[in-house]
């Protein structure tokens, strides 16, 4: 009867040890967010946090470990079961079960400690957020404005990494923001077709991560509205935030943040109304890190369409796609006659009409490396009662070696048509 007891006691220590390295070592840990790891990064770029990687490693150790005192415990437990009450086997047993369970409290011990220590570390360092040894993905404090939200997009992305020290920060917003929200008031000229002017320091915060947590910046660690030039296009939807100075050191990388603050002001329809571009009150935030080289390569045309030796529908729409990221306040904008500063960095000419650009919207889409024209001409309307736009013609596609240089290429459409041109294609840099 007394064996028989134990033998239930010992059980029951068995299915408790298994419990435990079920709870700990399969089932991913959700009760604290990780900093900086639902990467939304450059593809082909490594975008994994040194403190992700630490944490795995550490995940890794402690898993190993875990297991082996897990397979202890089934040991002891086979060997008691078997021992059929020899004494010095049931001996052995109980005491592998006994050490089992303590190396397997030993490593709960160590996860917890683990677990706090590295807190401790990064709010030390001013990275303050807590730290979690599972590595699945979480949702990022200040980052619900992207997607959908107002913001369209933005670069460098989130947790990009190897950003060179001389790029320019980007914002896109679904709806026109005003002015004073990107700019500092009596900067800049509110008329201009690209307003330029000083950072509106106030609204926007961009700083090494490494000051510590935005709410507890002190004065200096962030931008100064003299050290960031602002230009924003003509649609006042995408601003470009130039540091005056380099970001970073050449020595090593720099994380930096950037805040978008509540108090931005987003226009309505109607051109004069305002209301706040966060409902919600948190703003955005995102960070990056610089790398130590100065890139001072010109983007280069990675390709066009429509492409040369072809025929193709007159609504197609006319793109141009680069190796990078481009500057949108320099390839974005509208080409109308009419206009007394239109846009001219791209055009797209008709042949037979003495070579006069055709009028139409320049829009930039796929991560700042895309240029798109889509002409003023209606020409139909599609299924859903959409309006179809037609360029006047076609051309003989001529591929630009670069950017920097001024070429033309485009594409053959039927002959009926009058001949369009793509040319002078001289989108600035986004880096100079």
């Amino acid at each position: 009867m007394i064996s028989l007891v134990r033998q239930r006691s010992y059980l029951w220590v068995i299915a408790l040890g298994v419990a435990i390295a079920v709870f700990v070592f399969l089932v991913p840990d959700v009760f604290a967010q990780t900093a900086e790891v639902a990467a939304v990064g450059d593809a082909g770029v490594p975008t994994t946090d040194i403190r992700i990687f630490i944490a795995r490693l550490l995940r890794i150790v402690i898993g190993f470990l875990g297991i082996v005192f897990f397979a202890l415990i089934v040991y002891g437990g086979i060997l008691y079961m078997t021992s059929r009450g020899d004494a010095e086997k049931t001996k052995t047993a109980t005491g592998v079960l006994r050490s089992a369970i303590i190396g397997l409290l030993i490593v709960l011990a160590s996860y917890t400690i683990t677990v706090f220590v590295l807190n401790a570390l990064l709010r030390a360092a001013g990275l303050g957020r807590p730290v979690n040894l599972d590595d699945t993905a979480h949702i990022e404090p200040l980052s619900s404005a992207l997607g959908v939200g107002i913001i369209q997009d933005h670069y460098p992305p989130r947790l990009g990494t190897d950003i060179p020290r001389n790029t320019k920060i980007i914002v896109t917003f679904k709806e026109p923001i005003l002015l004073d929200s990107l700019l500092q008031t009596g900067t800049y000229d509110p008329s201009a077709s690209v307003p330029t002017g000083q950072l509106n320091a106030d609204n926007i915060k961009i700083f090494e991560t490494a000051s510590g947590p935005l709410a507890e910046l002190d004065p200096g660690d962030a931008f100064e509205s003299s050290e960031v030039n602002v230009s924003v296009t003509t649609d006042h939807k995408t601003a470009v935030f130039d540091p005056v100075e380099l970001l970073g050191l050449p020595t090593q990388t720099v994380n930096y943040s950037v805040f978008l603050g509540p108090g931005m002001l987003k226009v309505l329809s109607d051109g004069e109304t305002t209301a706040a571009a966060f409902p919600d009150g948190d703003g955005y935030m995102w960070t990056f890190t610089t790398s130590t080289i100065v890139d001072v390569t010109p983007p280069q045309v990675e390709s066009f369409v429509p492409s040369g030796g072809g025929e193709y529908a007159r609504n197609i729409v006319v793109q141009v796609t680069f190796n990078e990221a481009i500057d949108p306040t320099s390839a974005t904008g509208v080409y109308e006659v009419s206009d007394t500063d239109p846009f001219v960095n791209m055009e797209v000419r008709n042949e037979t009409a003495e070579g006069n650009p055709v009028e139409g919207t320049y829009t930039i889409s796929n991560g700042y490396r895309t240029i798109e024209f889509v002409s003023f001409d209606q020409c139909g309307e599609n299924a859903c009662g959409g309006a179809i736009y037609c360029l006047p013609g076609g051309a003989v596609p001529h591929r630009p070696p670069e950017i920097s240089k001024r070429t033309t290429f485009g594409a053959t459409f039927p002959r009926r048509h009058p001949s369009t041109r793509i040319g002078h294609i001289s989108p600035r840099s986004r880096r100079t």
